[in-house]
């Protein structure tokens, strides 16, 4: 997408603003979100299954704006994380993130650092998961990290559709990746190096003219020098080097500060006299950029050599349900060995998340 098409694309999401919101499985935006839904900063998210418009309720568009707004989502996709909802028009995406959010919630909830601190989702995508920390916040500021165009475009076209009073507005997301938070700089320049595979996730090379308005202010004017809680979900294994990584994050909490750590895993082999990380050779379970698989235990000696303290395994699940085959992104359950529990089709052992909580 062009810069001046990104920008029409914004207009149009100013043209059709909503205060309503359902912060829920599905994030939903549009006039026929019921009161139970976040409609502004302070209510509490429903708990009941996602409503979608029925008999005699009003989409609140024209036609030509319906598919106007179908024409942007289009082009603005696939969406990775979601799905979302606009007006009624639900947009599937490559993974159902609520799974995700379900499995780590109770341990955020609990955390003070979360509920009232200032919070950062390290490769935050279309941030998703900071609108569903909105389900938690009472005070404190919501940031997010993410090199890909594509993705802030999504978070952009989200915010812009809502009301400026409301609590999405006040969401700080920057295009940029980790390296950032050493420099301060809000567009990162790192590229992938010699044999890497380009994704959305790695590739920081495609910026041209967005990165010009992400880049409208330095870090350091809207970001706190340190955050009382960071959240690096699904970034650390597409990185070639995860201590360089640890390192930085830990140099961004304030002390006393939590990581929680989410990564595809290996699970741990009880016979294995040591930890162990898979090194791919190419392709992983069908996805790009995938540099290395490791087990809980290497998970916990990462942090422990980048200077974390306070290392707990929480969880590990299966993850082969959670992801979407129908957007065109390959599926984790494609490439599993129906023979063979616990393995891929080509013999390698089947991927697991893992999620680790340490403090500095």
């Amino acid at each position: 997408m062009e810069d001046i098409e990104f920008e029409e694309a914004l207009r149009f999401a100013r043209s059709i603003r909503s205060g309503h919101i359902q912060i829920g499985p599905t994030i939903q935006l549009g006039p026929h979100i019921p009161k139970s839904g976040l409609s502004h900063p302070g209510d509490a998210a429903s708990e009941r299954p996602d409503p979608e418009p029925g008999a005699g309720q009003s989409s609140g568009l024209s036609e030509p704006q319906r598919a106007e707004l179908r024409d942007w989502l289009q082009k603005l996709g696939p969406f990775r994380k979601g799905p979302f909802s606009f007006y009624g028009e639900r947009v599937a995406s490559h993974w159902n993130s609520d799974a995700k959010w379900q499995h780590c919630r109770p341990f955020l909830e609990k955390d003070p650092g979360v509920l009232e601190g200032d919070v950062l989702d390290l490769g935050c995508n279309n941030g998703y998961y900071l609108l569903r920390l909105l389900e938690l916040k009472r005070s404190g500021g919501l940031y997010g990290l993410d090199p890909a165009p594509s993705f802030y475009r999504q978070f952009c076209f989200v915010q812009e559709m809502v009301r400026p009073d409301h609590a999405i507005a006040g969401i700080q997301v920057h295009m940029a990746g980790h390296e950032a938070l050493r420099s301060g700089s809000a567009v990162s320049t790192d590229h992938n190096p010699p044999g890497s595979d380009n994704t959305p996730e790695t590739d920081l090379s495609r910026t041209s003219g967005v990165a010009a308005r992400a880049a409208g202010s330095n870090l350091n004017a809207v970001f706190p020098g340190q955050f009382d809680a960071i959240l690096c979900w699904g970034v650390i294994y597409h990185r070639t080097d995860p201590i360089e990584l640890l390192r930085t994050i830990h140099g961004a909490l304030r002390t006393g500060g939590t990581l929680y750590l989410e990564s595809m895993g290996i699970p741990e082999d009880d016979l294995a006299r040591y930890p162990r990380a898979l090194v791919p050779p190419g392709k992983y379970a069908g996805a790009r950029g995938i540099w290395h698989v490791p087990d809980a235990a290497t998970l916990s000696n990462y942090l422990h050599r980048s200077g974390f303290r306070d290392i707990e395994i929480l969880k590990q699940w299966d993850y082969s349900a959670e992801l979407n085959g129908e957007t065109g992104l390959p599926a984790l359950t494609d490439y599993l060995d129906p023979d063979r529990p616990g393995y891929l089709k080509d013999g390698l052992p089947a991927p697991i998340r893992i999620l680790v909580r340490a403090r500095r």
